[in-house]
């Protein structure tokens, strides 16, 4: 009787910092391009959006950039839009930072002189909003929500679309595996991060 021989692939062997790349190339130009979509189908009109009446995060206190971040970063993905960082101020005196400030990603519009060549293209989403969120840092290191402009010219993002948001990106390595087998096996990464609904853009 002949003897059969399996064959188990370990789920790293599918986690290569080439696979990995190709991996997050792939999220990234497939969720530009649909959230390019969307925003464009969402953008037929002039809006004015405001996120709230009164802003939640006036005088909240964090510790550390990382914090302010995530702080905002979770707000934003409640409300429906993408966040990225802005200014930083610096004192002159001592050199440690004074004040941050973190800005809606449709904030300004792209330098298509500082233009780079990248893997995929990026699509352009930016409308010049002028949303954002300044915190005010003392020298023992509290950083204060002092101004939050909560002004957006454009349409919130729907909920079951919001995984496809660029600062909403948290994956692990586990899903970074899981990803990799799906990816080897043929199949679309796309496809699963919106039936699994990450938060990955």
């Amino acid at each position: 009787m002949a003897s059969s021989v399996s064959t188990l692939c370990s789920m790293d062997d599918f986690t290569s910092k080439a696979s990995i790349d190709a991996i997050l190339a792939e999220i990234n130009a497939d969720n530009s391009s649909l959230l390019s979509a969307l925003m464009k189908e969402l953008s037929k009109e002039v809006v004015v959006v405001e996120e709230a009446s009164a802003s939640e995060l006036m005088l909240k206190e964090v510790r550390s950039d990382d914090e302010a971040y995530e702080m905002y970063n979770d707000y934003a993905f409640r409300k429906g839009f993408s966040i990225r960082k802005g200014l930083i101020r610096t004192s002159r005196k001592t050199g440690l930072w004074i004040m941050r400030r973190f800005l809606c990603s449709n904030s300004g519009f792209k330098d298509v002189k500082k233009e780079t060549l990248r893997k995929y293209e990026r699509s352009e989403l930016r409308t010049g909003c002028t949303a954002f969120i300044s915190f005010s840092i003392t020298n023992d290191g509290v950083w204060t929500v002092v101004r939050h402009n909560m002004t957006h010219n454009h349409h919130m993002i729907p909920a079951d679309k919001r995984y496809l948001l660029r600062s909403q990106r948290d994956i692990t390595r586990e899903q970074l595996k899981y990803l990799s087998a799906m990816k080897a096996s043929g199949c679309r990464v796309s496809d699963f991060l919106s039936a699994r609904s990450w938060r990955i853009s």
